[in-house]
């Protein structure tokens, strides 16, 4: 059975934290690393996707990220349907491209 373009669905992960200490930057990067170890792609430093093809199992990762969210900072979780992740403008540089062409983006997947 092929997954609807409107059913499957990206989780798009931005956020602000403090990194002005040593414990601060410490925390910052846990988060980073946590991000990374539940299968999200950074897609910039402070930006993180990852694929959900149900909603369900988009339900159980906004679940499991409200739990390592830092106490300090600012974190927004976005979704989109895999068909408005396929209609993002993405650019490297000055040059369009397709999200499949930047280097290192789907490295992890």
């Amino acid at each position: 059975m092929m997954i609807s373009k409107y059913q499957s669905m990206w989780l798009l992960v931005l956020f602000d934290l403090p990194v002005m200490t040593k414990k601060e930057r410490k925390v910052a990067t846990q988060f980073r690393n946590q991000l990374i170890s539940e299968g999200y792609i950074m897609i910039q430093y402070s930006c993180y996707l990852r694929y959900c093809p149900t909603r369900a199992l988009r339900d159980k990762f906004e679940s499991r990220l409200s739990k390592i969210i830092p106490e300090e900072g600012f974190v927004v979780a976005f979704t989109l349907t895999d068909a408005q992740y396929a209609d993002a403008a993405w650019y490297y540089g000055t040059t369009p491209v397709k999200s499949q062409q930047i280097p290192g983006l789907f490295d992890e997947l």
